[in-house]
């Protein structure tokens, strides 16, 4: 009699590639229950609908390169503001004839302010396979997923994202070591990076815009335009904390980070014909072939 399904980690089927049990390979990796970390790539083309192309660009540069890429994401600093403090709303920007920004609106300043940072990253997602077919995220990243083993994730230092309340940020004692370490000058550095990497608000709440968004002068040949810069992709009242994220940070001039065929112990795909054509590259291009299979409904 096989054993049951969920007794079988990871690693255990990840050894159990260079056997001839695909079946309970199969099985066991579907309704696993033990953590995954899973790569969803290209969301864009399927927000588009272009799902040919998205298993296009995920067989070039993914699974032919062996290689994921970071992309440069918009993260912020809490930063402790004066309480006698007063905060012109970014909502309320002018831009005046001269090229300058001017404010019509403003307000007391909130207990913590959001200072925008770009950082390079590679983001994951960190949860059961037996979860995904209620994850809600799909509709924003797609169901086009590459699934990595936990010995990938321990050798990339993959971590987990720490998702923050707003009323919380003014208590949080690392936001208050940090802010306390700029007040004497003191280097904060580790402090810094820890808040800008892995800290995200656990909802898009929407004083994030009208009151933390801050705003940037944009010039091209023709004129000058505003630029809010918040969470752009994303609309207010998003729930951040259920994609369950992970990360990497990578930098300009190293964004990739590279796998072998055995890192990888599925690829999830969002139909039948991407599912083909992603199990066509692998059978003409990969020795170590992993399960291509449907994202689970």
């Amino acid at each position: 009699m096989a054993n049951p399904i969920n007794i079988w980690s990871f690693d255990q089927i990840h050894d159990l590639r260079i056997g001839n049990n695909r079946e309970l390979k199969l099985t066991s990796l579907r309704y696993s229950r033990q953590m995954a970390l899973l790569h969803f790539a290209f969301g864009d083309f399927a927000r588009k609908k272009q799902l040919p192309q998205q298993a296009d660009e995920f067989c070039s540069k993914i699974l032919l390169k062996k290689q994921l890429r970071g992309s440069l994401c918009p993260e912020f600093i809490p930063l402790i503001n004066h309480p006698n403090a007063l905060w012109a709303k970014s909502e309320s920007a002018v831009l005046t004839t001269e090229g300058a920004i001017t404010f019509s609106d403003w307000t007391n300043s909130p207990p913590v302010s959001l200072l925008p940072q770009d950082i390079w990253m590679i983001c994951f997602a960190d949860l059961p396979l037996n979860k995904l077919a209620g994850w809600p995220h799909v509709e924003h990243y797609g169901k086009l997923a590459i699934v990595f083993s936990n010995r990938f994730r321990s050798r990339i230092n993959a971590r987990q994202v720490f998702y923050y309340h707003l009323r919380d940020l003014v208590k949080d004692p690392k936001v208050i070591s940090y802010n306390q370490a700029l007040k004497e000058n003191i280097s904060a550095a580790k402090l810094r990076d820890e808040l800008l990497a892995y800290r995200k608000p656990a909802i898009l709440w929407p004083e994030f815009r009208r009151l933390f968004g801050v705003i940037s002068l944009r010039h091209d040949e023709n004129r000058a335009s505003i630029e809010h810069i918040t969470y752009s992709r994303y609309r207010d009242g998003y729930v951040f904390s259920t994609e369950a994220e992970a990360r990497v940070i990578t930098s300009s001039t190293n964004p990739y980070i590279q796998f072998e065929e055995s890192d990888v112990l599925q690829i999830i795909t969002p139909s039948s014909e991407s599912q083909n054509q992603i199990q066509k590259f692998l059978n003409e291009n990969w020795v170590n072939k992993p399960p291509v299979l449907l994202y689970p409904t």
